[in-house]
């Protein structure tokens, strides 16, 4: 029975990782897989010790804020090898972190077999590395055609086996490898789209995304669509999809405020009391209550941006019905143009 432990430290990687392990479980049924990684790889059948969402940093603030658990990830890959001690350590890109495992499986595991599978870029930086990786590595497994030359310049191996994100786009497109050119995708897709990918690590995405989507905005006839990383909860995403409004608010030269609206049940006004406790509370506007509505697009698994055409001041001395109608009536094309330009950008 063979036994791998491979490790991934971002979304990418655990995506790749995981159609590694499907295809290992299928040539070997009584293999074993152990590692750290993500939700894909534990639905292929890994056994996870760590999870990438205590791994995914970059830069230099995150990595200076996370220094304590990077320190207990190392100590838990360390010590899981330990455990396993598996035939094989496959690790997947992540050079940083994958390099000194690496070194330490040299050391304390001589007998296993280390594989990098999608190996760092050296041919676009950090070339030094090229010799670490030579002396670490048993075989290095690359996924563009072009690095078996550039490893073999330095004098050492390395295999290409193919590119799995190509593999993975024909996958979901569905096309073969006939049709993959990216004109292809984009004829049979039907439509005009921008994709934004601002990472799957969440200092990445929170440096990057708004900045995307507002470059985005120069697009208006042009649909955008936002790559959410798997392992990043779609909370995470929430105050992106607040800057989408308020940057369509700002091109239509539409005034909106955000605030906290309070729901009440039935057609009903609060009274002078509950008027006085909501504003301690900190309530902006109040109007109808839609949590049935919001309860239930959140059984189906949809995201929720809440809008309302607020015309009732939280704590207003004097307010009727007709007066609420009134200003509502007043701003019902502003709100339409809104709430188009804001789907337009989903």
């Amino acid at each position: 029975m063979n036994k791998f432990f491979l490790i991934a430290g971002e979304a990418s990687g655990d995506l790749h990782a995981a159609a590694l392990i499907e295809q290992l479980l299928r040539l070997d049924p009584e293999a074993q897989c152990a590692g750290l990684g993500g939700d894909k790889m534990a639905a292929a059948g890994c056994r996870l010790y760590q999870h990438i969402r205590q791994m995914a940093f970059m830069g230099f603030a995150a990595v200076l804020a996370n220094l304590g658990q990077i320190r207990r990830n190392f100590r838990i890959a360390e010590q899981a090898l330990l455990d396993e001690k598996p035939d094989a350590l496959i690790l997947i890109d992540y050079p940083s972190f994958n390099l000194r495992i690496a070194k330490f499986c040299r050391t304390h595991l001589p007998n296993t077999k280390i594989y990098y599978y999608i190996p760092p870029k050296v041919w676009a930086w950090k070339k030094r590395r090229i010799h670490e990786i030579a002396a670490l590595c048993d075989e290095v497994l690359g996924i563009f055609p072009f690095e078996p030359a550039f490893y073999a310049q330095y004098g050492y191996s390395c295999t290409y086996v193919g590119n799995p994100t190509a593999e993975e786009i024909l996958q979901r497109s569905g096309l073969t490898a006939k049709r993959s050119n990216s004109e292809t995708v984009l004829q049979r897709s039907g439509l005009n789209s921008i994709a934004i990918l601002p990472g799957s690590r969440p200092s990445e995405i929170s440096h990057c995304l708004t900045k995307m989507l507002d470059a985005a905005r120069q697009y208006p006839d042009y649909r955008i669509v936002v790559c959410a990383a798997p392992g990043i909860d779609d909370a995470f995403y929430a105050p992106y999809l607040r800057a989408v409004a308020r940057g369509v608010a700002d091109d239509l030269g539409i005034e909106i405020d955000e605030g906290v609206y309070c729901g009440v049940l039935g057609p009903t006004f609060e009274t002078k009391a509950e008027a006085n406790m909501m504003r301690v509370m900190g309530v902006s506007y109040v109007g109808m209550s839609t949590a049935n509505e919001v309860i239930m697009a959140r059984a189906l698994g949809m995201n929720v941006l809440g809008l309302t055409l607020a015309a009732n001041e939280s704590g207003a001395d004097t307010v009727t019905h007709e007066e609420v109608l009134q200003k509502a009536a007043a701003k019902a094309d502003d709100f339409e143009r809104l709430v188009r330009g804001i789907i337009h950008m989903l």
